[in-house]
């Protein structure tokens, strides 16, 4: 996908019980995930024992104790997708459908 700023838009929702530095380390790596779309700056994606798909790099408790990548992807392939509790996620696409989705929620204070 061509992301366009005219015609597409991309948000963040977190988890308003995360504490602030959580808070803002999700958003960070959400934003790192963002930034695959026109080119490969973060690493494959990974996937739950049960065939779920994870694009980019996913936020979520499982993956906060991991000292890299490789053990990050051994943790997701090792777990059911109802095992992975997702803190954070990231919408991107048509500007419209995104606004729809997102637009009565409260920015994060």
């Amino acid at each position: 996908m061509d992301f366009d700023a005219n015609t597409h838009r991309c948000t963040i929702l977190i988890d308003q019980q995360l504490p602030a530095g959580l808070a803002m380390n999700a958003a960070s790596i959400i934003g790192i995930s963002f930034g695959k779309l026109p080119g490969n700056l973060v690493g494959p994606n990974q996937q739950s024992q049960d065939g779920v798909d994870y694009p980019g790099v996913i936020y979520a408790p499982l993956a906060q104790s991991c000292k890299t990548y490789e053990e990050y992807g051994e943790r997701i392939a090792d777990a059911h997708s109802d095992q992975i509790e997702l803190v954070a996620l990231g919408l991107i696409g048509p500007k419209k459908k995104i606004t729809r989705l997102t637009g009565n929620l409260k920015l994060y204070r």
